[in-house]
């Protein structure tokens, strides 16, 4: 078995931990999530986390998996970071909303975009000279910080897999003064749609160039509290 690959129904995953095979679950971040108390057999579940040699829980809780785990990493809530949400009812026009904080974090709490950058980069995924080469570019003008991530990413196609947080330490102080750099991995997810849905795209209001259809998608979403019609397919969608 392939453990970068697998994917497992959870209640395999304690079968998958205490087993003498060498290539076993050994260690486990776990993320807004409680196994313990929520997949089947609870005590099993338990003496797999016993096992793990290294194990990690971010959450906003100290859940019955947190007081399991070799390190619990504390997580702002849902009132004091930003989040978003993946469903769609509305289609043929679909909505997105990033909701903004309403509160200040508590005291030595962060969000998971900072925790997951701070991890990567204790990791050296990424170095403080790509980060610095990108704010440099980014002084420029997104066009000119485009064909600097652009081709830093083709000149080190290992900094594909870091890209959100290499987008949140580079391009995220220029968010409004840094206050939107979580926001910043959508920039290039913005672009990337307008390219690909060009014709819901612009039904939906962004029009032009797809440069200029992109970052004004982009801006939006970051912008507009409330939300926004993304994409409309019309009538194109029976």
């Amino acid at each position: 078995m392939d453990n970068k690959k697998c994917q497992l129904p959870c209640n395999e995953i304690p079968d998958e931990i205490l087993t003498d095979h060498p290539d076993r679950f050994r260690a486990a971040i776990i993320e807004s999530s409680n196994p313990v108390h929520s997949y089947a057999n609870s005590q099993r579940m338990i003496e797999a986390m016993r096992a793990l040699e290294f194990s990690v829980v971010i959450d906003v809780a100290l859940t019955e998996t947190a007081k399991e785990a070799s390190y619990v990493l504390p997580a702002s809530s849902a009132y004091e970071k930003f989040e978003c949400v993946f469903f769609q009812l509305d289609f043929p026009k679909n909505t997105f909303q990033i909701r903004h904080p309403v509160v200040s974090p508590l005291p030595g709490t962060l969000s998971e975009p900072e925790i997951h950058t701070r991890l990567i980069e204790a990791l050296n995924g990424f170095s403080s000279t790509h980060v610095n080469i990108l704010k440099a570019a980014a002084k420029l003008g997104r066009k000119a910080f485009a064909g600097a991530f652009g081709t830093m990413i083709g000149k080190n196609p290992h900094l594909y897999g870091v890209a959100p947080s290499l987008l949140y330490r580079s391009l995220g102080p220029t968010l409004d003064k840094g206050k939107l750099a979580a926001t910043a991995p959508f920039w290039p997810l913005a672009h990337q749609f307008v390219r690909k849905n060009p014709e819901s795209a612009a039904r939906a209001g962004y029009t032009g160039s797809a440069w200029k259809a992109g970052e004004k998608l982009f801006n939006d979403l970051i912008t507009k509290k409330s939300g926004i019609v993304f994409t409309d397919s019309g009538d194109n969608y029976a």
